[in-house]
């Protein structure tokens, strides 16, 4: 009935939310950050970094949605013994709209710094109207799938609303959040997609600039040989 339904989903949702909950940590962690340069008076700082934490976020929320999705049948075939069947096969579009979801509230921090907060609330209002919208019109044809449908539309449409926001109020849409963006749509075609589309990102990402400049690269490189050299000494 009804309420197995709602297990199924609630089951698809499980993991999901947890990349949308890393991305409400990291947003609300960049802020002030963010907040800090702007009333310095650096706002191409600003733009730089909002870029640089969508772009880190969406390929964290691909690498992570694509080990799900490898690790899935294990999980819901033989440990919960294809109980949940349905809230696996929900599950590449779970993923997506939860990534894009993460993706989303960083880019608000955005209209936050220039304090145009309404903008980011009419923008989620307007989502939240579609996902009532379309999600009323999926539900009979569609039924579980429609309600799934909806959401993605729902988030897809408050993403793309907020970038637009952004860029309108000054703010530079690097190619990487564009590229970033596209590739997490690739999550909800099922692992084999989401597994080559992570592949190309990692290789462009490694031989262009196109997602991380040479400096972004050469910090991520000495903070990780700090982190490695700690994680050795406290080990010794």
């Amino acid at each position: 009935g009804v309420q197995a339904l709602i297990g199924q989903y609630h089951t698809a949702c499980l993991f999901p939310f947890l990349l949308t909950t890393f991305g409400a940590m990291v947003a609300s962690t960049g802020l002030p950050y963010l907040s800090k340069e702007w009333e310095s008076g650096n706002r191409e700082a600003v733009s730089r970094r909002t870029n640089l934490m969508i772009v880190s976020l969406g390929v964290v929320c691909l690498a992570v949605s694509v080990a799900i999705l490898l690790v899935a049948p294990v999980l819901f075939g033989q440990i919960w013994k294809d109980k949940f069947a349905v809230g696996e096969s929900l599950l590449p579009i779970t993923l997506c709209y939860c990534s894009v979801a993460a993706v989303a509230l960083v880019a608000q921090n955005y209209l936050w710094c220039i304090e145009r907060a309404w903008m980011s609330t009419l923008v989620l209002a307007v989502g939240l109207s579609c996902n009532f919208v379309f999600g009323l019109a999926f539900v009979a044809p569609y039924g579980l799938d429609g309600v799934v449908i909806s959401t993605l539309i729902a988030h897809v449409v408050v993403l793309i609303g907020l970038l637009l926001l952004c860029h309108r109020n000054g703010m530079k849409i690097e190619i990487g959040v564009i590229l970033t963006t596209a590739a997490l749509f690739m999550i909800g075609l099922g692992p084999l997609p989401a597994l080559a589309c992570l592949v190309g990102v990692v290789v462009v990402a490694a031989r262009t600039q196109w997602f991380f400049s040479d400096d972004d690269k050469r910090v991520f490189y000495q903070r990780f040989e700090e982190f490695c050299s700690r994680v050795f000494k406290k080990a010794s």
